[in-house]
């Protein structure tokens, strides 16, 4: 059991409860996994038909920027559904997979908090980040911290976004350049 009262479940059990008339599952934990980019493809199919799964946790599971986009995906046009995500300690998630993720927040409606602690972002990825969170009022938290390659020009960017959107609500940056 993990310290937030959440059992901790491989994918292949994981999978068929998300893909079944699961209702009641609404918080998945997956972190230290080791899902990778085939498992994250294997999640989105899943993810795109559950509109119960309210948290999903994938930190520190080798996700790389495939397996955001993928997700990303899923996520993209939605408005119930996924309300947080966790996908820290991916290192290979990076720009790319941010870009992804940014593109899916322009349309998702219904993500209100997401994790991307110690992700291998540069200022690029957080630069369309906080691009795509000018014209999203449902995100109100994000964790950036741990990503040590972003400089001035992701935190002007951030600042830009947090002058335009007055329902974002907490924004982490520790621990970058």
């Amino acid at each position: 059991m993990h310290p937030s009262g959440s059992t901790v479940i491989p994918l292949d059990v994981a999978l068929p409860l998300l893909s079944g008339d699961m209702e009641a599952l609404v918080a998945l934990d997956l972190h230290d996994d080791a899902i990778g980019d085939q498992g994250s493809a294997q999640l989105a199919v899943a993810l795109g038909r559950n509109r119960s799964l309210a948290k999903l946790e994938i930190w520190r599971s080798h996700v790389s920027s495939r397996g955001a986009t993928a997700l990303a995906e899923a996520l993209k046009g939605r408005s119930e559904g996924l309300k947080e995500l966790n996908m820290s300690s991916n290192q290979d998630v990076g720009d790319e997979g941010a870009t992804a993720i940014a593109d899916m927040l322009v349309s998702n409606a219904s993500l209100e908090t997401l994790w991307m602690l110690s992700v291998g972002l540069t200022s690029k990825g957080v630069v369309a980040l906080a691009e795509s969170l000018r014209h999203n009022n449902t995100l109100r938290l994000l964790q950036l911290s741990d990503n040590p390659l972003i400089d001035d020009e992701g935190a002007t960017a951030m600042g830009r976004m947090l002058a335009a959107n007055t329902t974002f609500e907490k924004l982490w940056f520790g621990g970058t350049s």
